[in-house]
């Protein structure tokens, strides 16, 4: 399995330096796999530099919905719990 930080930095990486190709199985692996548990610790300062603002530059670099729907996900698995 691919970690999440490597699948979303291909995304926001792959208009400069990867081939389309990359940037389309990088969001699909995004897409079907990536998910946010609470079930484990992570540092909120990586998570947010690296993957949400890897989602968030995907994002707006590629105007893909499912990009966008991924950054929503992680910044409201980082806030606290109700």
């Amino acid at each position: 399995m691919r970690p999440p930080t490597a699948a979303v930095r291909g995304a926001a990486l792959s208009f400069g330096d990867f081939s389309c190709c990359e940037h389309d199985r990088a969001v699909e692996w995004i897409a079907q796999h990536l998910t946010m548990r609470r079930d484990h610790f992570v540092s909120g300062f990586e998570m947010t530099i690296r993957v949400l603002g890897g989602l968030l530059s995907a994002y707006d670099l590629s105007d893909d919905p499912r990009l966008l729907a991924k950054a929503v996900e992680t910044a409201r698995a980082l806030l606290p719990p109700p």
